[in-house]
Order: C-alpha cells, then structure tokens, then sequence
C-alpha cells in the first residue's frame, strides 16, 4: 500500500488523474451526505501516528464539559495500533469509509493533510490545522522539485484556522497557504504540556522512559533526532542512514544512552544497531522531558525541545547538500545554538554541553525570538468549534 501512495504521490501524471477522480467523486458524494453539526474527525501525520496537536486539542475537547456530546473520530492509517482510542472513534484512512465520515463531519482538525492532498470542503466544513512544528527549511511552493499532489495541495488548500508560535512562523505560513482564513498565534497545542509540567511528573516520565526503553538510570541521556532527507530515496524508500561510524557509537555508549527518534517519513533506517531506537516511541514530548541533550539538524522540533531549556546541538555534516537540495527559510548557521559538523567537533561539544557549566541562557533568547506564545489560546480554537 505504501509503494501504491508514494506511486501516486510521486507521479505528476498520475497524481492529477487521482486527484481529478477523487475531487469529482467527493463533489458527487457531497450532495447526498449530510454534515453532523457535532461530529469532529482528527488526524496526526496523515494517519501514522495519535500525536502532537492534535491529539493535545482532542484530550482538552473530551475533558471539556461543553463537548460531552461531541462525536470524535481518528483516521488511521493502522487503527489497530492505536489500542487508546475506543474502537468506535477509529477509522482506516485509506477506506472509502473515511471520505465518507470526512465529508459528514463539520470539524476537521489535524497537522498535515486531513484530506489526503485533495483540497476540497464544503462551506458548512470548518478546517483547523496546527501543523506540526515552526517551519525552518523550505516548505511547499518553496521546494524545488515538489510533485504535483502536494504543490496543488499547499496552492488550494483553505484552513479556516492555522496555529501558529510566533511572527516567524505566522509570516512564512501566510506565504506557504495563500488561501488560509485566519493565521493565529496562539502557541502549539503539543507544546502546552512542555512548559506546565511540574518537576515532580517530569522525574516520574523519565522513570517511565528509561524502564520502556530500556535506558542505564545512572547514565545521562542523548536524544538524536535528524529530520527527513527526501532525496534518499531508494527503490521507491524513504531511508535514512545514521552518520556515526562504530567507533563513535562505542565511545558515546559508553557514557551515555544514546536514543536515536527517526523522522515519521522514514521507512527504513541503516547504521542505527549500536544506540536505543525510540522513532516508535508514541509521545516525543516524553523523550524531550527525560533526556539530556537533544541532537538535531534542519528539524523544527529543535524549536519545541528549546522550550524546557535543556542543551540543543545543530549537527550539520551534510549542509551545503541539504542548503542546495531543499533550502531554508533560515539558515541553521544564523540559529544562536551550538553547532558542530563532523563526528569529532560533535563529541568535543557534547561534553561541554553536558558539563556542570552548562547555561540554559541561550536556549532562553531562542525562545523569545521564535515562541512568543507559551500560554495555550484554547479559546481561540473553541470559538471556531462552537460556531
């Protein structure tokens, strides 16, 4: 099925027939269903995962007395690996069924493409996206070679509501999605529980983390989180290879877990043996709270994990490649954080970043250049749901 997507996805020729199909199939299936005022559907990454904002915005909505009568339901791509959610609320994303509960719910809410790149809803459709992180590479109309599903869908699609964390963000957004109502700034749902976590339930999710993974409670914590590389694809897979050799896996697990999270694009990783795999780990807020350090590159989650104010290193080994194959909208050299570009300058920043000297002062202006809204504007979000 995931060979059949990418197919579609990465044909221009055979991404404008699908989408021509499906707009007039939904165009013929929007005049016999009707829409439920009270019926909500939410996605996390087109269906891979119960996560981030939406699954923040979906436990404040069910805790909320106001919607005790609500209608909730999740599309997934596989509904039976989401055992948390009831069975009755779950939907196969690639199911005709889907298209279906899309359509007769008046509320859509999600971080990437709820509609699965064919942009379309009906004027009674309010459509709530908070997407999944503050943009720092290129995005939509800005991507170089961008395959026709997509580049129509950044074109056409039409949010009522886009989250946003700052100006920053809220002006590459306006670029991004010309046809969006109302841009806020309003903080990431996802982020709300970063910045209110008292120590007390920080030191009982790390307990949590290091039994599940399997982690040395003795040893301090690395987090290694790269973002997606889309031009290594290979035979029709997106891989990533971890770029540390032996040696550098044996120096570091000697004195510290070492925790690889892949991006949720990546199908296959290589070189990864020798550290804690945790790209399956259900909740990334867990893994920032209970680890150390957080190693990144071009991701925007190195926005995110600045809230708890913990060291962030940006390892660049590949980024003239990257700066010419997908670009920026901010150089990672302009970013005020620490930066390394080869195995052995990385190891040399680590241990400074993890010794007793360590600040967190230059974690705290990164925030106040990029996360001007750390108080959550639930309310924000409710006045559309309630209309």
């Amino acid at each position: 099925m995931s060979r059949l997507k990418n197919f579609i996805k990465h044909s221009d020729l055979i991404g404008n027939i699908y989408f021509q199909i499906m707009r007039c199939i939904l165009a013929l299936l929007s005049h016999v269903v009707s829409v439920r005022s009270k019926q909500i559907l939410l996605t996390s990454y087109s269906g891979r995962q119960y996560s981030d904002s939406p699954k923040a915005i979906y436990l404040m909505l069910k805790a909320d007395p106001e919607f005790k009568d609500y209608t909730f339901l999740w599309g997934f791509q596989r509904p039976g690996e989401f055992p948390e959610i009831p069975e009755n609320e779950k939907l196969s994303i690639d199911s005709f069924r889907y298209f279906i509960k899309l359509l007769q719910s008046r509320y859509w809410i999600s971080n990437t493409s709820i509609e699965r790149l064919i942009p379309f809803k009906n004027a009674e459709h309010i459509y709530i996206n908070s997407w999944h992180g503050i943009p720092l590479k290129h995005l939509g109309p800005d991507e170089a070679h961008l395959e026709f599903l997509p580049r129509n869908w950044y074109r056409k699609v039409s949010f009522d509501l886009l989250l946003s964390s700052g100006q920053y963000d809220h002006d590459i957004f306006k670029h991004i999605f010309p046809n969006t109502k109302q841009i806020k700034i309003t903080g990431l749902p996802r982020n709300y529980e970063l910045v209110t976590t008292s120590d007390h339930e920080k030191e009982a999710i790390k307990q949590r983390v290091v039994q599940q993974l399997g982690l040395d409670p003795n040893k301090k914590s690395i987090l290694y989180a790269p973002t997606f590389r889309e031009y290594q694809q290979v035979a029709g897979h997106n891989d990533f290879k971890v770029p540390f050799d032996d040696d550098f896996f044996r120096r570091m697990n000697e004195k510290y877990n070492f925790i690889f999270r892949g991006h949720y694009f990546v199908e296959r990783t290589e070189n990864s043996d020798h550290i804690f795999d945790a790209s399956k780990y259900p909740d990334l807020n867990e893994l920032f709270i209970s680890t150390d350090l957080l190693i990144t590159d071009y991701s925007s989650l190195v926005f995110d994990a600045a809230l708890l104010e913990k060291p962030i290193i940006l390892y660049l080994y590949d980024l003239e490649e990257y700066r010419k194959l997908r670009g920026f909208y901010r150089d990672p050299e302009e970013l005020n954080l620490p930066k390394s570009y080869s195995q052995q300058e990385l190891e040399q920043q680590i241990g400074v970043s993890l010794s007793n000297d360590y600040g967190s002062s230059v974690e705290r202006e990164f925030n106040r250049e990029y996360n001007q809204r750390l108080d959550l504007d639930y309310k924000a979000i409710k006045s559309l749901l309630k209309k």
